[in-house]
């Protein structure tokens, strides 16, 4: 019985995970995401069901050497959204792409 509990809570875990991804366009005129790698890309750590943000990044001053901010991504990969599902939603993390504008 113990493991069949187990096995649907497994089961159960890897239904309720999933990817996403948001694309902001700031400076850019065109909706598609750059070719070219990001400028900035890192992991961004959430509490509790996204609602506690443990960090915050202005992308307007990571991007200040060039002309600002051209594009920012979020994205939750599977592996990601396994671990928010395994965790409840305790702890969700997210990537981050910050694309800043060619000089």
């Amino acid at each position: 019985m113990k493991k069949i509990f187990t096995l649907i809570a497994i089961i159960s875990s890897l239904f309720l995970c999933s990817c996403s991804t948001q694309r902001i366009a700031v400076g850019s005129k065109s909706r598609e995401v750059p070719k070219t790698n990001p400028h900035y890309s890192y992991w961004d750590n959430f509490l509790f069901w996204g609602v506690g943000q443990t960090k915050f990044n202005n992308a307007q001053e990571l991007c200040k050497n060039n002309n600002g901010v051209d594009f920012v991504e979020t994205r939750l990969s599977f592996a990601q959204g396994l671990v928010t599902g395994l965790t409840y939603g305790i702890y969700s993390p997210r990537t981050v792409n910050i694309y800043c504008k060619d000089n």
